[in-house]
């Protein structure tokens, strides 16, 4: 038999009434968030913890993350947590004008990067002079093992080699591409950074004195 957990509390969560179950026989729970909202939530969930708000609690860390840990000096965000902020949102925000690149592609970031500055600062350190955070794996997310330090250069070097540009029928690598028109994949790649399609980014004039 169900049992009723109307009236329970679970972290920011009241139980107000029984929603229905799942497909597997779950119970699912109509609660209301002591923010105010009310959300659906599935009866393991609630007593494992797993759900502990609307969503609001994971907002608040969030934000937490971006204004504690040191990361402000004087009121300007340090290079380091610019590059961070920079990293969550190329692969999350869909307005980003690389996301195509990045989210859009399934480029993620580490969820203990995500939540905490700190995290991303203990595993990387803070940003060299010059030098921008790299992807090893270029197809892979950003999390320690797959992330270093290296100069603008090598960045588009690496990437060069991976990310593939068609046009007339024909398919190379960015580093291929730009050897073609004689120009570096750094150049390619701040125009395929603002979204531009394949066709322009190979057949915009390249200015010389702002490659």
């Amino acid at each position: 038999m169900r049992k009723d957990r109307t009236g329970e509390i679970y972290n920011r969560l009241t139980v107000l009434s029984f929603h229905g179950l799942t497909t597997s026989g779950n119970s699912i729970w109509h609660c209301r968030c002591i923010c105010g909202k009310t959300t659906n939530v599935a009866d393991t969930d609630l007593r494992n913890g797993h759900t502990q708000s609307c969503g609001c609690y994971a907002k608040e860390q969030f934000i937490k993350a971006i204004t504690t840990h040191g990361a402000c000096s004087g009121g300007k965000s340090t290079k380091t947590h610019i590059c961070w902020a920079d990293m969550k949102q190329r692969c999350s925000d869909r307005n980003y004008h690389g996301y195509a690149n990045y989210g859009g592609r399934g480029i993620w970031v580490c969820l203990e990067w995500i939540l905490d500055f700190s995290a991303f600062l203990r595993d990387m350190g803070e940003q060299p002079p010059g030098m921008q955070i790299d992807r090893i794996n270029n197809d892979s997310g950003y999390f320690k093992e797959n992330c270093r330090w290296v100069t603008p250069k090598q960045n588009a070097n690496n990437r060069g080699n991976n990310r593939l540009m068609t046009f007339n029928g024909v398919t190379q690598s960015v580093s291929q591409w730009a050897t073609e028109r004689g120009c570096s994949p750094y150049t390619l790649f701040t125009r395929i950074l603002k979204g531009w399609s394949d066709e322009r980014v190979l057949t915009q004039p390249i200015k010389k004195q702002n490659a």
